[in-house]
């Protein structure tokens, strides 16, 4: 695990700023602490820093091969290497030691970008190829691991593990980008290759970049395929279905406890942690270190009134509990700083994190399952309503509005086009920030809703109208929230403390088996019904059948006037920095810093607003104050 920067030129004979790669590479050093390394040839650089956690010894990158014409810096984890490493070592293949890259730079050589179908694994890599003079951008297939790039007006490719290492050579544009601004507002996080910043853009999920002499290419090496097994391969009945999810789960789980370093979990009172605790602690055979978050306020706090799995008997782990430190408005600096985006939705990564920070480089994590399996109540409301959906959209509406009883999002379900897409996936959520569009800049807000209309998901599988619904809602989770908030959130948020999170559920092995799971077997008793009936002979009955509970973190709160914020969110709301910024309308914001109980949401925004533009706009990727 570590963190990737660097950049290629058009001149293939140019050299190479050595100071400005080390520059880019050492602003990430949060994700690397241990160590950095340098490739430095004709019009390109490459740089990492290192979290060590594989080949401890000779795992430094970057890696070459045996001629040095191939070059490799990579961050993630590739969970196959010990198959490929002894295959690539019976093809001839001079190995170096055991690290799980190095099977990047073998493989690459065998197949060329055919090398990507066989990586098992989260990564986001850049490969030098010098004979062909080419740089090869990757991305695991779910958006794990992060990439960005950007162009220079030059021709000049730059790429980081995270934007603000392109932003530091000033050489790129930034400023606002409406379009990534939108997709935070409407599903948590800059969508496709959109960023917050109108010249850098994020490499897709199963995507590859080619560059060649100032000229890019990208193309899809990975989709998620719900007709990808044969029926007569597939389990029958709902016990062998269980049985098959069981089997793969751990089969995943013991993949993922690959290392050199011991390993964490984190652990909640749900099934999804539940079930990888379990396994990995099985797997290991020893006591494994479990971390589970709680909150003074009980409102939030998922730990008060039900048992973890640690406290039952029969589960050899230490049980820690990690208390949350702070308040919202403290954390909001740092969390911004990291996420660079300037609206942040919760901190429990950072809080789990920085329990971990210095001690433990790996936890294993229940990410990924509620997506894979259809977990949140959208999939429950959009299957609820589908049988009016061929009703005309005049009538709908008009249900929509007088029926007695519904939620507001049922309403939004009903009355929005039934056709699956990114808008209508998007009106079955609920966001804290859906208003924020009302206060915002006339021109601004103006400038956002024009740019939605380049969110629509573009090149979906020829035969999607005809998949089930459940299968479609899946499918289009998968390429919005999944990556924009969920992934993007627990990579940006744990990596600031140096803690690499594992995502058993999302093992593509173990997704493709998912995706030909019956809809009727996953939500059935329960949501996630099939991985119950999976985990019922590991797990006890009362964590099984526990309806999901959604963990986030205590709102911020202001009293009127400020009087108890930190000195930096009372001056960056001030009505001359409010006014400078121009995002906001002074008055606006003026009457809520007045009013305070109530406007702890937008002002909240407004503040997040402001502590982006310092450390991005303003800062071009410096943080705006030391401590921050």
């Amino acid at each position: 695990m570590c963190g990737i920067s660097g950049f290629a030129t058009p001149d293939p004979n140019a050299l190479i700023d050595r100071k400005l790669l080390e520059d880019m590479t050492n602003t990430l050093v949060h994700r690397g602490p241990d160590g950095s390394g340098f490739f430095v040839g004709p019009g390109v650089g490459l740089g990492m820093r290192r979290l060590s956690i594989v080949d401890l010894e000779t795992g430094d990158q970057p890696i070459g091969s045996e001629d040095g014409s191939i070059q490799v810096v990579c961050n993630g984890e590739i969970y196959n290497s010990p198959e490929l490493l002894r295959e690539l070592e019976g093809r001839g293949h001079q190995l170096r030691g055991h690290s799980d890259v190095e099977t990047i730079v073998h493989l690459y050589e065998e197949m060329g970008l055919e090398f990507l179908q066989r990586l098992r694994g989260m990564f986001a890599l850049a490969l030098w190829d010098s004979r062909n003079r080419r740089l090869v951008l990757a991305r695991d297939r779910f958006g794990i691991k992060p990439l960005y790039y950007a162009q220079a007006p030059d021709g000049t490719l730059y790429f980081g593990s995270e934007a603000k290492s392109i932003l530091l050579t000033g050489k790129i544009d930034a400023t606002l980008d409406p379009v990534g601004i939108a997709g935070v507002l409407d599903l948590g996080g800059p969508l496709f290759r959109s960023t917050t910043f109108k010249g850098v853009r994020q490499l897709e999920p199963g995507h590859w970049l080619l560059y060649r002499e100032g000229v890019t290419n990208q193309a899809r090496y990975w989709d998620l395929d719900f007709n990808g097994s044969s029926p007569a391969s597939l389990p029958k009945g709902e016990s062998e279905w269980a049985e098959a999810i069981a089997s793969k789960l751990r089969e995943t789980v013991r993949m993922h406890l690959m290392g050199d370093v011991p390993m964490a979990a984190w652990l909640s009172p749900g099934i999804d942690s539940s079930a990888v605790a379990c396994l990995a602690g099985q797997e290991l055979g020893e006591k494994l270190r479990t971390f589970s978050l709680g909150f003074d306020d009980p409102r939030f706090d998922e730990l008060r009134h039900q048992k973890t799995l640690d406290q039952y008997p029969g589960y050899d782990f230490t049980g820690d509990r990690v208390p949350f430190g702070g308040t919202f408005l403290e954390n909001l600096p740092k969390a911004i700083w990291h996420e660079e985006q300037p609206v942040v939705f919760q901190f429990t990564y950072q809080a789990l994190g920085a329990a971990m920070e210095g001690r433990l480089k790996v936890a294993l994590t229940g990410q990924g399952s509620d997506e894979m399996l259809g977990g949140y109540p959208w999939y429950r409301i959009d299957g609820m309503w589908k049988h009016f959906y061929w009703l005309p959209a005049s009538l709908r509406r008009v249900m929509a509005r007088f029926a007695p009883r519904i939620s507001e999002t049922d309403r939004r379900a009903l009355g929005t086009s039934p056709r699956m897409s990114r808008k209508r996936f998007s009106k079955l959520q609920w966001t804290r920030w859906e208003g924020l569009k009302a206060l915002l800049n006339p021109d601004l807000a103006a400038e956002i809703s024009k740019a939605e209309d380049e969110m629509e998901l573009t090149g979906l599988p020829t035969d999607f109208d005809r998949w089930d619904r459940f299968q479609q809602l899946i499918y289009v989770e998968s390429k919005t929230r999944l990556v924009s908030y969920i992934n993007r959130g627990l990579d940006a948020s744990s990596m600031a403390r140096s803690v690499e999170p594992r995502v058993p559920f999302l093992d593509h092995d173990f997704a493709d088996l998912c995706t030909q799971v019956p809809p009727g077997f996953r939500q059935k008793r329960m949501e996630k019904h099939i991985l119950r009936r999976a985990m019922e002979p590991y797990l006890p009955n009362e964590i099984t059948w526990r309806r999901k509970r959604g963990l986030r973190t205590p709102d911020p709160t202001w009293t009127p006037g400020m009087g108890d914020v930190p000195d930096f969110a009372r001056d960056l709301l001030a009505d001359d920095v409010v006014q400078s910024k121009g995002y906001f309308d002074p008055g606006t914001v003026r009457t809520m810093v007045e009013k305070g109980e109530g406007v702890n949401i937008p002002l909240a925004a407004v503040l997040g607003f402001h502590l982006w533009d310092e450390h991005f706009i303003q800062g071009k990727g410096t943080p705006a104050t030391p401590e921050r």
